[in-house]
């Protein structure tokens, strides 16, 4: 019979963060601009709507010059600069359109020094 091995009580052990402790904002877009890890990392809409397609589909509608701004407190190079890196995703949508637009841009904040 094979014995569990027991550690010393000076040997830690080391757990692995997963992608939920590591997740600083999450948006859902459930009819909604809120952050809903919790961290009140709220979205400022400026003209944007929400589309529903059916029951379980909705998105951001973006005409024009309209956008959603992070809040300030989130600095994105200060994560990225941490050394963690940084990911973002999103699923995107795009019908034809005269002019040009961005679909993520990092400008630094105007309370920063980045």
């Amino acid at each position: 019979m094979l014995k569990t091995p027991t550690l010393p009580s000076n040997i830690y052990s080391v757990v692995e963060p997963t992608i939920n402790d590591a997740l600083v904002l999450n948006h859902n877009f459930d009819d909604d601009y809120l952050d809903s890890r919790g961290n009140n990392s709220h979205l400022t809409n400026y003209a944007t709507t929400f589309i529903n397609e059916n029951l379980t589909t909705s998105y951001v509608n973006f005409v024009n010059s309209s956008y959603l701004q992070i809040p300030t407190t989130f600095n994105p190079y200060d994560t990225w600069n941490s050394g963690t890196g940084i990911t973002i995703s999103f699923k995107i949508r795009t019908f034809a359109c005269s002019t040009w637009g961005r679909i993520i841009d990092f400008q630094p904040s105007l309370n920063s020094t980045t």
